[in-house]
């Protein structure tokens, strides 16, 4: 009790009871079937009135899969299936959006694979795997592919983001402004402390809202934080923002309130409205959110141009190389084909006068064998 705040009494039928002494939330964890067995949240059994659920399983996979557990008969009561069915994931058409997935039979299929990611349209080699021959035992590689030449620098993303925080929504961090050194003390007491024209702390709720980008279309859930002046500090302002699912918030050693996402590619946060004024008074609004928030995607924006350009310089790089090894092919074809005209055509000049020249002795010969033929052998007595 000193340390939770939580008192724990056993009623008359044998019921676990927890009570917070001062209207404090509470915030319980168990293993997978805890509260099945434990029936901590069963109204029907006299539970509690106030009920906040968080958190859910959700199974991805780029392949289809399937799950299966054994059905007992002992526990829980009608042979349910205990692994699947405490974590909400039963089955059933209506739960996978697989057609001939039956509920309650301890398996869970998956044949469907729907990818939401972002994408890149690739030209030519997908598996960046063309190269050209360079010398006698060297290759280089003709391009890079799409997504690390593109998408890996992070450049889709910091233009959504940019664009997100233009149109003053999908936020996935904050920075309080102004100090507060007393972080134990409750929030009427701080005021007290204050000047009179100073901001003030006021009974209310601080109002956010959550969006999950892991489903398609993403999933929103406002949630509502109570304040009490006469109850509430910093320290546990700050508790109660670091409970809600997705996002964490802290005091950081300069004394200014951290609100953080524990997943900026899934969890983003909306502040929607701050009756309490607490936020206000810490240096955390729309305004401070948007500021930020464009002030971190113009930073990442830069980084990612620099890799932008980095990339196109080796792409150049490697276009320049192609281009200089093709004009070295093409010399090289000259030159043989150069040399094998040399070893193989015919000089038509050097041909020519060969040739007048085996024609005049040709002629030469004829005549003298003509004059030869003519004589008798009397002519030689």
């Amino acid at each position: 009790q000193d340390l939770t705040g939580i008192i724990a009494t056993k009623t008359s039928s044998g019921q676990l009871a927890l009570n917070a002494i001062d209207g404090r939330n509470l915030h319980l964890e168990t293993t997978t079937n805890g509260e099945y067995i434990t029936g901590i949240n069963n109204l029907i059994s006299g539970g509690p009135a106030d009920q906040v659920y968080f958190g859910e399983i959700q199974l991805q996979a780029d392949r289809s899969f399937f799950l299966e557990t054994t059905p007992t008969t002992s526990f829980p009561p009608g042979g349910e299936e205990p692994g699947l069915a405490a974590l909400g994931l039963a089955g059933g058409s209506g739960i996978t959006g697989e057609t001939e997935d039956i509920a309650g039979d301890g398996k869970l299929s998956v044949f469907n694979v729907a990818d939401y990611s972002n994408n890149v349209r690739y030209s030519g080699d997908r598996l960046n795997s063309s190269s050209i021959k360079v010398g006698s035992h060297s290759t280089i590689e003709i391009n890079k592919n799409g997504q690390e030449t593109i998408a890996d620098t992070g450049i889709f993303r910091t233009i959504r983001e940019l664009e997100n925080y233009l149109r003053g929504r999908n936020f996935t961090f904050v920075k309080g402004i102004h100090e507060e050194a007393d972080q134990t003390s409750t929030l009427a007491d701080l005021n007290s402390a204050k000047a009179e024209l100073d901001e003030k702390f006021e009974h209310g709720d601080i109002r956010l809202t959550v969006t999950d980008h892991s489903f398609y279309p993403p999933r929103q859930q406002e949630i509502m934080v109570p304040v009490d002046i006469n109850l509430d500090t910093p320290a546990s302002i700050a508790a109660k923002l670091n409970g809600i699912p997705g996002i964490t918030s802290h005091w950081d050693s300069d004394d200014k309130l951290h609100i953080d996402s524990i997943e900026p590619a899934r969890y983003t946060f909306a502040i929607n409205n701050d009756s309490s004024n607490a936020l206000n008074v810490f240096g955390i609004d729309h305004y401070q959110l948007q500021v930020q928030g464009l002030t971190q995607s113009l930073a990442n924006l830069e980084e990612a141009t620099n890799a932008m350009t980095m990339r196109i310089s080796d792409t150049g790089a490697r276009a320049n190389r192609i281009t200089v090894q093709r004009q070295i092919f093409d010399n090289l074809e000259v030159t043989t084909r150069e040399t094998l005209s040399d070893k193989e055509d015919t000089d038509m000049i050097e041909a020519l006068m060969n040739l007048k020249s085996m024609e005049i002795a040709y002629q030469a010969a004829l005549n003298a064998a003509a004059k030869t033929m003519q004589m008798s052998l009397m002519d030689f007595l």
